[in-house]
């Protein structure tokens, strides 16, 4: 119901065929390997395409395991203050690498 009413931004950054494709970059935040797991029958169902499985990769190598690596990463730097801004920074990188895919493969399918 969320993504229905957000579906005119997410067309807009990331465009997804559909609400239903919100749920890749959710559930991605914890686990991308479950996150691609849910888009071969979103493929299969037609909610999502070839340019929604180009935004999935993006989000999902960039959000891979990041939740455990930066907890991890700053204690053992002694810099736990500092986890909250690396998973922003790094959230953002995801949403960022998820808009960038979208507009390359936008480019490359007018060149090809």
């Amino acid at each position: 119901m969320l993504a229905e009413k957000l579906d005119f931004l997410l067309e807009a950054l990331f465009g997804f065929s559909s609400g239903e494709c919100v749920a890749v970059p959710i559930v991605a935040i914890g686990s991308s390997g479950a996150a691609l797991s849910m888009v071969n029958n979103l493929l299969r169902e037609g909610y999502a395409d070839l340019q929604d499985l180009a935004v999935f990769n993006a989000i999902c190598m960039c959000w891979s395991g990041y939740l455990s690596t930066h907890l991890a990463m700053m204690s053992a730097l002694k810099r736990t203050r500092w986890t909250g801004k690396a998973v922003l920074a790094h959230t953002l990188g995801g949403l960022c690498a998820g808009f960038a895919a979208r507009w390359i493969y936008v480019l490359l399918t007018l060149i090809f």
